[in-house]
């Protein structure tokens, strides 16, 4: 390799020095910056569309004339079991989510799963369950999708278990 540099003249030696550079050049912008830019954009919209679901969450909230302070409760009528189970679900796909699955524990919990939900619907859902039949939250999680629904495990019981 060595033998083939000092055999070219000293302009194509700079031809393809400079070849080099143009090439290490592009290859660090098109490998490193664009890569670190669209990533910095994409993270700053996702970061404002997560801004806007909690807005939108919190005023829709704050709207609600809910008593969510702990152990007031403004339901209706208090269930369990099996009513509660059906009530739920009922409930849910009443408000447009898809129930995947509905799970009932040996101590009067339900566990309900939303494989793509609209995150304002589940937590209005929430609201609505806790304010029509005293259900209690005891687990929730939520985990977002590209598409802006949201896969939702929540973990209901009566407020009377």
């Amino acid at each position: 390799m060595m033998d083939w540099w000092r055999a070219r003249e000293p302009r194509e030696q700079l031809l393809v020095a400079l070849g080099g550079v143009v090439f290490v050049l592009v290859m660090l912008i098109q490998f490193v910056v664009i890569p670190v830019v669209t990533g910095k954009a994409e993270a700053r919209r996702a970061f404002d569309n997560e801004a806007r679901v909690l807005d939108a969450l919190v005023a829709e909230l704050a709207a609600r004339p809910v008593a969510l302070a702990a152990g007031t409760s403004t339901a209706q009528s208090s269930l369990s079991g099996d009513a509660l189970r059906t009530a739920v679900t009922t409930l849910a796909r009443e408000r447009g989510l898809s129930v995947a699955r509905v799970q009932s524990g040996a101590d009067g919990r339900i566990s309900i799963a939303m494989d793509s939900a609209d995150p304002k619907a589940v937590f209005g859902w929430i609201s609505e369950c806790r304010a029509q039949y005293g259900v209690v939250v005891s687990r929730a999680t939520l985990s977002q999708s590209r598409d802006g629904t949201v896969r939702a495990s929540v973990e209901v019981q009566g407020s009377g278990s």
